[in-house]
């Protein structure tokens, strides 16, 4: 599948494109003649999002049902064509309404791949898990963790079986305020350091993460509803290690969801520095879905 989109290139020209049928028939002409000379599957649109363009809530209504015009065009050259059509989205309810007509949406698609990662970070001021599993009493939006997303999607008139929960294979980081305040909501002053292989601030790979814990320089913690985070000093990071995975596979088979959306490839521990296997996170998601298939 080839992507196109992302926060960074999500700006006013995709609502430029849906607001115009002649350019949706050009933009979709020349998608299909570049994936098939290019021996692509299809297509995933990951604008981010209609009428929310790089979270600008409300900046061009007119979105919500045009971005469905530019689905449908696709999809119908899309089936004659034999490719596949998806689209990443959001994972906040308040951007899910803003942007989407859910039934239409999923009556367009073959897949909806929900971006349940990032919902926290070191934008913030205070610690927060960006791929928490479950709500929590304390929670100030009961809707910003993967369960509630994943359902309020469903509400909407999507089929569970077109979507697929997002897992990341990375962390987010902070820097503490005071090192020795390291629990989940202690207050932050910003991203933590960059890794030596994510070589960015506010992010590490896991296969980074578990080898700082190889070596004894970090304390895990764990909270059952939200996930796992780590500390060093005055670094913390919030992350999905393969138990926190296998859990979340198991929820999205039993409640009938279709799939799951890694992000990514490349930081998952790919050597096998950490485990008895390379990418064990990415692996144990394979593994428990057959295990699942079989019991079925």
């Amino acid at each position: 599948m080839l992507s196109i989109g992302g926060w960074t290139d999500s700006t006013k020209k995709y609502s430029e494109l849906v607001e115009s049928s002649d350019r949706i028939d050009n933009f979709v002409k020349k998608a299909v003649a570049f994936l098939e000379a290019h021996g692509f599957d299809g297509l995933d649109v990951a604008w981010e999002y209609p009428n929310c363009w790089q979270g600008a809530l409300g900046i061009s209504p007119n979105d919500k049902e045009n971005f469905v015009k530019l689905l449908q065009a696709l999809r119908a050259e899309f089936d004659t064509a034999d490719l596949i059509l998806s689209i990443s989205v959001t994972a906040i309810k308040r951007e899910i309404t803003a942007g989407y007509d859910g039934a239409a949406v999923s009556e367009a698609v073959h897949h909806i791949n929900v971006m349940t990662y990032d919902m926290h970070g070191p934008w913030e001021t205070k610690t927060g898990h960006h791929t928490q599993f479950e709500k929590k009493d304390t929670d100030e939006d009961p809707y910003l963790n993967s369960k509630a997303a994943m359902e309020f999607w469903a509400s909407q008139g999507v089929s569970k079986m077109k979507m697929n929960m997002g897992v990341a294979t990375y962390a987010k980081t902070f820097t503490l305020a005071d090192a020795s305040n390291h629990g989940l909501g202690a207050p932050a002053t910003g991203p933590g350091h960059a890794g030596a292989v994510s070589q960015k601030s506010g992010t590490l790979c896991y296969n980074e993460l578990c080898n700082y814990f190889n070596a004894g320089n970090w304390t895990e913690g764990e909270d059952k509803q939200i996930g796992f985070y780590a500390y060093s000093a005055d670094q913390w990071a919030c992350y999905d290690p393969p138990l926190m995975v296998v859990k979340k596979i198991k929820w999205l088979a039993e409640s009938g969801y279709g799939g799951v959306l890694i992000k990514d490839l490349s930081c998952d521990d790919y050597k096998g520095d950490c485990y008895s296997m390379p990418f064990p996170l990415i692996k144990m998601m394979r593994m428990e879905f057959e295990n699942k298939l079989r019991k079925h």
